[in-house]
């Protein structure tokens, strides 16, 4: 299935739009469209008061790298401003804290998680609406479903060419098309990946079905950059070479790099000089926190600008 996907960006029901809530705790908060939220003030445990109180003041509270330091009391309401310039009138109790370097505290995430099989369009929209509905508009899709599996071009039966076609293709389509409007509907941007592969780059053996729908992939990427971008939604794709999970450590691919071998007696390491062979950087496979650190950048404000690009992260499995 494909990775859920997530509405960010919601604020929690009963607070306004500084991070006020009445009678509590109050964190004033400036968050990234399309990137991770990241909490950029100081934080003080206040009630909240009129926002057109004559005695509010503004104040800024510096952290500092030695430790925790007092401020001054005060008895009368004070205006705190975020880097975003919102502002709420805080009614301090006896002290207030500034937050020493190197601090943080829990952003207070909530998931909205669905079970939904990529090639079904109604399971997916279900999936988006209800994380929508929770969490309150939508900024990030990832289309990273895939399955693979390996026969030479006449061994290639009907069925392993439309299961391919249908997950790595069809499912991409219909994830960012069941997305989509909910992006457009929040005004705000967003940003789109797409996973492809080192395989829609280049052509690989005895990958014919896999090869074609990643290609396509890139084709579905490049249209929606052009198409999405006058409403600032950025689309791009990602393009691993072989990543150490269980898509490529199993008995069929095994045996595809080992055919000398029975498939269950080949090892990792029996493989391991085989996929380095595919990379130009001497190593025989990329960790799956490396595809996600690309993303993480293609989908936050250093890549604001960036769109309709192909990023491989492979190794140099390309220029090979």
């Amino acid at each position: 299935m494909a990775p859920a996907n997530r509405a960010a960006g919601g604020r929690r029901p009963g607070r306004g739009p500084d991070g006020l809530t009445p009678g509590g705790r109050t964190v004033s908060r400036h968050v990234h469209s399309g990137g991770p939220q990241e909490e950029r003030t100081s934080w003080a445990s206040s009630r909240a008061r009129s926002p057109s109180s004559p005695a509010r003041h503004a104040v800024r509270a510096a952290a500092t790298p030695s430790g925790w330091r007092r401020r001054a009391p005060t008895s009368s309401p004070s205006t705190c401003w975020s880097r975003s310039g919102r502002w709420g009138t805080r009614w301090p109790r006896r002290r207030t804290w500034t937050r020493p370097s190197g601090w943080s505290r829990p952003l207070d995430r909530r998931i909205v998680a669905g079970k939904a099989d990529v090639r079904d369009t109604a399971a997916l929209r279900r999936a988006v609406d209800d994380g929508v509905a929770e969490l309150g508009r939508l900024d990030i899709v990832l289309a990273n479903a895939g399955i693979a599996s390996f026969a030479p071009v006449e061994e290639m039966t009907d069925e392993m060419w439309d299961d391919m076609i249908a997950v790595n293709l069809t499912g991409v389509f219909k994830t960012v098309r069941a997305a989509v409007p909910h992006l457009k509907a929040g005004g705000n941007g967003g940003a789109i990946v797409l996973t492809s592969s080192t395989a829609g780059i280049m052509g690989l053996p005895n990958l014919t079905h896999y090869v074609a729908a990643k290609h396509g992939v890139v084709g579905i990427m490049k249209t929606l950059a052009l198409e999405l971008a006058p409403h600032m939604i950025r689309v791009n794709s990602v393009h691993p070479t072989s990543v150490d999970t269980m898509m490529i450590h199993n008995e069929q691919t095994y045996g595809t790099f080992r055919p000398d071998k029975a498939p269950s007696e080949v090892t990792r390491d029996d493989v391991g000089e085989a996929f380095q062979s595919l990379n130009a950087l001497p190593v025989q496979w990329v960790e799956p926190v490396d595809i996600s650190n690309a993303i993480l950048f293609l989908v936050s404000d250093d890549g604001r600008y960036v769109t309709g690009v192909q990023l491989p992260v492979d190794a140099g499995s390309v220029i090979k």
